[in-house]
């Protein structure tokens, strides 16, 4: 199936705030592809997703490099209870605090889902050694009657 997920997302202090949309073909008769968009553009395209579902790249956005890790091997190997992560890191200005989220940054899907379906959570932002960091992580939720 299709997996589309949205937040949004301020890459350095004077940078605007972004709509970040993250889209995962895992079904169908296509080999799974991984896509992200920022403000509807692609910005990165993970063909031969079953190989390389850890991965990163470094796109620029309004200057700014970002560089963009993903890992969806559970999205793959583990669809009923698996995880993705997705981090974006500012290489930029080590003193500002980029990769700020908003107030309404609380991501959520861009349709209807059932609540079997992985939800995303907002993001968590923290500092490691001068780089802020933004983490996106999938949750799932399920239940059994006994």
């Amino acid at each position: 199936g299709k997996r589309y997920y949205t937040t949004k997302a301020q890459f350095g202090e004077s940078g605007r705030t972004h709509d970040i949309v993250i889209e995962c073909h895992t079904g169908g008769s296509k080999e799974p592809r991984l896509y992200v968009r920022v403000d509807k553009q692609v910005v990165l395209q993970v063909k031969h997703l079953m190989w390389k579902f850890r991965g990163n790249q470094t796109i620029e956005v309004d200057g700014a490099s970002i560089q963009i890790f993903w890992d969806v091997h559970n999205w793959l190997f583990n669809p009923t209870h698996g995880h993705a992560v997705f981090m974006f890191q500012t290489s930029g200005d080590r003193t500002s605090n980029s990769a700020r989220r908003t107030d309404n940054a609380a991501a959520v899907p861009c349709q209807p889902l059932p609540p079997s379906v992985l939800q995303w959570p907002p993001p968590s932002v923290f500092n490691i050694r001068g780089h802020d960091k933004t983490f996106f992580k999938t949750s799932s939720s399920s239940s059994s009657s006994s």
